[in-house]
């Protein structure tokens, strides 16, 4: 009976295989893949980056270009500085260590692309994506090892935010004179899941007595891809309970106005922002933390960023920066001195 079973078992095991084979080729060679530029005939639907390590070249991806029969295998890689195409829909943007976006190439048609070691498939979109950095934790990593641990008695306070964070720490020696011990770690184009997952190497491994948290535009603007409120309400939970848990004071700006968004022409925002401002503030005042209300003094009658306060319609000016760095530097005492943060 076990020498029966143990044939009939490998028998079927033989039969899966050449079914899940054949069912797979099928799908390499049929399955449209995301996006619409093809590339060359016989090519590879674009430029490719450099090739990834052979453990992960065997990832699925979409199929890539040209129309002839069969596996196509990859072109000789390109530069990555090559890669200027519009960043495919739903996907997130890829960026370098530094933190230059790498726009990707949309690939269209079938057959499925071959690494350049002929084991694949891959495409020339997961060759790039693979070496990437989602969660933007590589673009600090030197900075913060070059910073290291607070010296005794500093008080280090870390501002977490996207864009206007980043363009806010560029003047923190005029805004914020004879502190030193802020440190600015803003990433252009973020949203608050990015923030999240670098929350641990950015803010905690530096020794954050406070954390300042600006964001929520990107979200809003979807540069994370579409994002439903209750998912940005969940990552600003999920910063405010790491906070809470190695008892990091956080002081929360609330996401700025905008009644319009230059890279998302046509995207309504403005009511949607206003909506998350007013979850933001109850949520803080629930959940212990010190709140800026950055967006009442600086929108104008259309809930838009007021002009004399921004050039662009989303970041601050001069001046806004002067307003915000006064309320938030307020709340950053306040934090450092232990007092109660306001209801």
């Amino acid at each position: 009976m076990h020498k029966e079973c143990s044939k009939v078992s490998w028998i079927a095991a033989s039969l899966i295989a050449a079914v899940l084979a054949a069912f797979a080729t099928s799908s390499f060679a049929a399955a449209p893949a995301p996006g619409g530029n093809a590339g060359a005939p016989g090519g590879g639907g674009g430029a490719v980056a450099p090739a990834a390590p052979a453990a992960r070249g065997a990832r699925r991806g979409g199929a890539g270009g040209g129309g002839g029969r069969g596996p196509v295998v990859a072109p000789a890689p390109t530069p990555v500085a090559d890669l200027g195409m519009p960043i495919p829909d739903g996907v997130l943007p890829i960026k370098t260590a530094s933190n230059a976006v790498i726009f990707v190439p949309r690939i269209a048609t079938q057959p499925p692309i071959l690494g350049p070691d002929g084991r694949g498939p891959s495409s020339p979109y997961w060759a790039v994506a693979i070496q990437a950095d989602p969660g933007d934790i590589k673009v600090y990593a030197d900075a913060n090892s070059k910073l290291g641990a607070p010296k005794a008695g500093e008080n280090r306070v870390v501002f977490l935010g996207d864009s206007i964070t980043e363009k806010w720490q560029k003047d923190f020696g005029t805004l914020f004179p004879g502190k030193s011990n802020y440190i600015g770690r803003g990433i252009p184009a973020e949203a608050t899941q990015q923030m999240l997952v670098r929350f641990r190497p950015d803010v905690i491994k530096l020794g954050a007595k406070v954390v300042v948290l600006q964001a929520g535009v990107g979200d809003v603007a979807g540069n994370a891809g579409e994002t439903p409120d209750g998912t940005i309400h969940d990552n600003f939970g999920g910063i405010i309970d790491l906070a809470k848990v190695n008892n990091i004071k956080v002081v929360w700006v609330s996401t700025l106005p905008a009644d319009h968004l230059f890279w998302r022409p046509g995207l309504a925002v403005s009511q949607r922002i206003a909506d998350l401002v007013k979850w933001e503030k109850e949520y803080a005042a629930k959940h212990g933390a010190y709140f800026v209300d950055a967006f009442t003094p600086l929108k104008d009658e259309k809930n838009g960023l007021a002009s004399k306060y921004t050039s662009d319609g989303v970041h601050p000016n001069s001046d806004g920066y002067k307003l915000i760095s006064k309320l938030t530097d307020e709340q950053i005492q306040k934090a450092l001195k232990g007092e109660a943060p306001s209801k």
